[in-house]
This record gives structure tokens, sequence and C-alpha cells, in this order.
């Protein structure tokens, strides 16, 4: 899913990717630099999925 906030000047792109080849692309289309940054939900995510895989098993008292 691609969303373009004019205002803001980003564009936002959601879904799997080849990175490398996006920054290229969106690069000339624009013809400005582009600038990749992950969103803060999915840190948050990947996070929250180790912190559980990390919990329970065999603890002792």
């Amino acid at each position: 899913m691609v969303t373009i906030d004019k205002k803001k000047e980003t564009v936002t792109v959601e879904g799997t990717m080849d990175v490398k080849v996006l920054i290229d692309k969106l690069g000339k289309k624009f013809k400005k630099e582009v600038e990749v940054v992950q969103l803060k939900k999915v840190e948050d995510k990947k996070k929250k999925k180790k912190n559980q895989e990390g919990e329970g098993g065999n603890k002792k008292e």
C-alpha cells in the first residue's frame, strides 16, 4: 500500500519489498533524496514478540 502526503512531503509504503530498488525508483520518480524510516509500530511488535518468546518455559521459584 502506498500513501502520499503532499503537505508533509512524505510517501508511506507498507508491505514486503526490496528496499534498495524502492529507494532508486522513488528517488528517480520524485527527483528528491529518499530516506527510509521504519515505523515505531513495527519495532514495538518485534520487541513484544521477542519478549513473549523469552518468557515462560522452565521457571524455578
